[in-house]
């Protein structure tokens, strides 16, 4: 074996010095794993792989993990360094603007996150800004969309003017009603137009309650009773409604029945749009007789009886008759027959009058009689009571009584019809005689 010669052991020194200072002069490097990255001289962790740090994505996220300088190859510590407090420089959550971002002071006031929230049409005052708008219409402009109304303002957090909500208005885009309440009365409000209802010419007025139409129709008012033939303010209820609608056209309103037990028909009268049935009742010359289910009205009519009793008109003129007590103020006629179908004498059952009692107690009729102009011997009541608003009906003819039809059984006369058909008066008296009701007609 050669020597070494001392130059070559020299050289060899030499350069191990040099390897060794080398080493010491280069840089070492940091090496971060996932989902750690680098930043700067540590690692932060980036949980959502976007290559920023989390700590300036969001609130609550802690400050960045410190991973420890390594040599190449090695891996990071799995415990984590957590930086000591380093002072308050904000408030927490207070916000700010960098740029088209929205910064936000962390939780513990150590500092911002600046990449807070981004603002697509730019940040003002911690804020994002609206995106920018047009206006759609002009401030106040008005428009109609299928009987809709629309205004133009500003009804949104925008600055700009947009159409309000569509409504519909009654007076606009051809909006006559909503309701019926909106159309006279009588009228029907379909399609947003008010329909008037189909009117009704008056014929005739028979009495306070009841006309007839030129159909042939008769009508019996609904809600309401007049005073009938005899009673007090009978003339005077059935002259007004002649002033108020005879020979007009009217209109009529029906409730829920159709017609009562005689086949009139039941019906509100209109006329300029006045509800003639509740003005009868307001001046006094009717009361209020609601039955159900028929209630339309009933708030409105008893609210013109009150106003009537007030004011004390016709029918609240006298003092009511006290309970028990029956005088022509409960016993009336509803009806007079005094007419038969064909000749008279041979129809006597077509020939009658009915009586009603319109207090709401029951009269005790035993021995009161009936009788007219001649001398002819009177009906005399049987043992019979007349229940409070109910009728009976007394018959020129022969038959059974029962609690609502009584026989006069009229004979031993050339012509055993009772009425004249050229005008007769009718008188009932009391069992003691007095005179309780007088009523007369002048036929043809």
């Amino acid at each position: 074996m050669g020597q070494v010669k001392p130059g070559h052991h020299i050289a060899a020194l030499l350069t191990i010095i040099g390897v060794i200072l080398i080493s010491g002069c280069v840089k070492q490097e940091v090496i971060c794993n996932p989902p750690y990255i680098r930043f700067g001289t540590s690692c932060c962790l980036d949980q959502n792989n976007n290559s920023i740090c989390d700590k300036d994505e969001a609130t609550s996220t802690q400050p960045p993990i410190t991973g420890k300088i390594t040599g190449k190859g090695q891996q990071p510590p799995s415990s984590q360094t957590i930086p000591e407090e380093i002072g308050k420089i904000c408030d927490p959550d207070q916000v700010g603007c960098n740029g088209n971002w929205v910064r936000k002071c962390y939780p513990d006031g150590s500092g911002w996150n600046e990449h807070y929230k981004y603002c697509k049409y730019g940040c003002e005052d911690g804020k994002c800004k609206s995106p920018p708008c047009t206006d759609e219409c002009s401030y106040g402009e008005m428009r109609c969309i299928d009987h809709t109304y629309y205004t133009c303002g500003n009804y949104d957090d925008d600055p700009c003017l947009e159409w309000s909500e569509g409504e519909i208005v009654v007076g606009e885009c051809e909006v006559e009603c909503i309701s019926n309440s909106d159309c006279n009365s009588g009228d029907e409000c379909k399609n947003y137009t008010c329909i008037p209802k189909p009117t009704f010419f008056v014929s005739e007025v028979i009495d306070g309650d009841t006309i007839k139409l030129q159909n042939g129709k008769t009508v019996r008012l609904l809600g309401i009773n007049a005073p009938e033939r005899g009673q007090i303010c009978y003339e005077e209820a059935k002259e007004r409604l002649k002033e108020l609608v005879e020979g007009k056209e009217v209109i009529l309103e029906k409730d829920v029945s159709e017609v009562d037990q005689y086949g009139r028909l039941l019906r509100y009268v209109f006329l300029d749009n006045m509800n003639v049935n509740v003005e009868l009742v307001r001046e006094g010359l009717a009361t209020v007789y609601v039955i159900e289910p028929n209630v339309k009205y009933e708030n409105e009519l008893r609210a013109a009886e009150e106003e009537a009793k007030r004011l004390e008109k016709c029918i609240w003129t006298l003092p009511q008759p006290r309970e028990g007590a029956c005088d022509n103020r409960c016993i009336g006629i509803a009806y007079f027959r005094w007419d038969a179908e064909g000749n008279d004498c041979y129809n006597l059952s077509d020939e009658y009058v009915i009586f009603k009692n319109t207090c709401s107690y029951p009269c005790d009729l035993t021995g009161w009689t009936v009788k007219d102009e001649s001398s002819r011997d009177p009906y005399v009541f049987p043992n019979f009571t007349l229940e409070g608003n109910a009728t009976v009906t007394l018959y020129t003819d022969c038959g059974n009584d029962t609690d609502t039809e009584l026989y006069w059984c009229s004979s031993g006369y050339p012509c055993n019809a009772i009425w004249n058909n050229e005008g007769d008066t009718l008188y009932l008296r009391n069992s003691d005689g007095e005179l309780v009701l007088v009523y007369s007609y002048s036929g043809y």
